[in-house]
């Protein structure tokens, strides 16, 4: 409960009390998941060496999958099926988020063309200036955002 009272605030995160205790119940959760992991993986390998690596492997595996390093959309059926969807992680952290932005709202400055956004951007350069990805943007939570990649249109 400390570090989630010093690192939460510190972070920015919403400041209220329910995004606070529902960010504190999915890091207990998440914690308690991972030592579930350790005790059952030292338990049916009593060598410290080999429960170590396998932790290691697994929880490497699961942090490459869940979400955030690599778009579940990019994963192949295997890695998705058997990895994305088994891991406990990835409810953490798409949890934390629906946490995070579900109620926050961000706003772009009007101009004459359209949205505008305070910071510089390259989406223009990659999909055109004209691709919509800025007003679906400007368009606030709850709408899909289309997230397009380069070379697959």
């Amino acid at each position: 409960m400390v570090f989630s009272a010093i690192s939460y605030w510190l972070s920015n995160f919403q400041p209220t009390a329910q995004a606070f205790f529902t960010w504190v119940l999915w890091v207990f959760l998440d914690l308690l998941a991972a030592e579930s992991l350790v005790v059952l993986l030292t338990s049916i390998f009593p060598s410290f060496v080999i429960s170590l690596a396998l932790i290691a492997f697994a929880n490497g595996l699961w942090m490459s999958v869940n979400g955030f390093m690599v778009p579940p959309g990019v994963l192949n059926v295997f890695y998705k099926y058997v990895f994305h969807y088994w891991d406990y992680q990835k409810y953490v952290f798409e949890n934390m988020m629906v946490n995070e932005f579900s109620e926050r709202v961000y706003t772009c400055a009007t101009v004459a063309s359209g949205c505008q956004c305070e910071f510089p951007s390259v989406l223009p350069s990659l999909f055109g200036t004209d691709s919509g990805l800025s007003r679906h943007v400007a368009d606030g939570p709850g709408r899909p955002v289309p997230h397009p990649r380069p070379g697959r249109h």
